[in-house]
């Protein structure tokens, strides 16, 4: 496994969001990993392993703010529009052609937000999504469900000692 740190940009400034890659030199498909909203890269350690044995180069990028990638200095750009941007200097830096992609949760709607608004961003890039795996998301959210993420996605959390 190897990481790869990837310059992105918002508003508020430039960050930085750590990628890690299985497969490095493997010459099947490129399958990108993205986890869900609480979670990280390390999500997919099982899968990447399994699919580069089988010969397919793996990216799971750390959301920014989330595992080894930078916080923002304004938390009013952590939106997925901001998470696009990120993918797709992804695809820049890294000279990324089609790929497979495995979105679980926030990962797939971030897939579904580059395929509806950044479509034509990616393929200025020589990029397109050629297969898509959707876990844990829809292409319709109900209102209740989005409350109930907010609920705990908003909790205070309070450590202890042991």
């Amino acid at each position: 496994m190897q990481q790869h740190t990837i310059q992105c940009q918002s508003p508020a400034g430039s960050h930085a969001m750590m990628v890690r890659e299985w497969g490095v030199g493997q010459t099947g498909p490129v399958v990108v990993c993205v986890h869900g909203l609480t979670r990280n890269s390390g999500d997919f350690q099982a899968l990447a392993q399994a699919l580069s044995a089988d010969g397919m180069r793996v990216l799971a990028p750390d959301i920014v703010g989330r595992g080894n990638s930078d916080w923002l200095n304004d938390p009013q750009y952590y939106r997925i529009d901001q998470y696009c941007q990120d993918i797709l200097a992804m695809v820049r830096q890294l000279h990324l052609g089609p790929v497979y992609w495995v979105g679980t949760s926030m990962g797939g709607l971030i897939a579904m937000s580059i395929l509806g608004a950044f479509f034509k961003d990616l393929a200025e890039h020589g990029c397109s999504i050629e297969r898509l795996v959707l876990n844990d998301v829809g292409a319709e959210i109900p209102h209740r469900a989005l409350s109930r993420i907010a609920d705990y996605v908003g909790e205070s959390i309070e450590a202890s000692s042991c």
